[in-house]
């Protein structure tokens, strides 16, 4: 059973190459302009809060930390399966921590206000949310 779905995988990976390969060229002109990964990562760091970050700096520094992981993984536990988990998930690490600083920054800018609103309320004996 395993072979037939190997032998599915690998028929459909010749059929996609057959078809990338054989397929007519298109014309840059035609094609919509799209932005680089480059420069949505680029942006992306800037919404983050890093602007002084160049992307390479920011991989590498991902990749670091990836191996970090697995080596600290490697010595703690000895399991290879368990050091490539660590080291995929370290190397993620960066990534998830300075991806929501956005929405963070958003949130901590309309927070005072909202409490501003809220003890105004309080103070005028208004509730904030209607009783039924």
């Amino acid at each position: 059973m395993i072979l037939l779905v190997f032998a599915g995988l690998f028929a459909g990976g010749i059929a996609l190459a057959f078809d990338g390969l054989t397929a007519p060229a298109r014309h840059p002109a035609a094609l919509p302009s799209r932005r680089t990964w480059v420069s949505s990562a680029e942006d992306s760091l800037h919404h983050a809060g890093l602007e002084g970050v160049s992307v390479r700096s920011f991989v590498m520094t991902s990749i670091v930390s990836g191996l970090v992981a697995a080596i600290a993984a490697q010595v703690v536990l000895g399991w290879p399966a368990v050091s490539v988990a660590a080291a995929a998930l370290g190397t993620l690490a960066p990534l998830s921590y300075f991806g929501p600083r956005e929405w963070q920054r958003q949130v901590g800018a309309r927070t005072p206000a909202a409490y501003d609103r809220l003890l105004a309320a309080r103070v005028s004996g208004q509730t904030p949310v209607p009783r039924c």
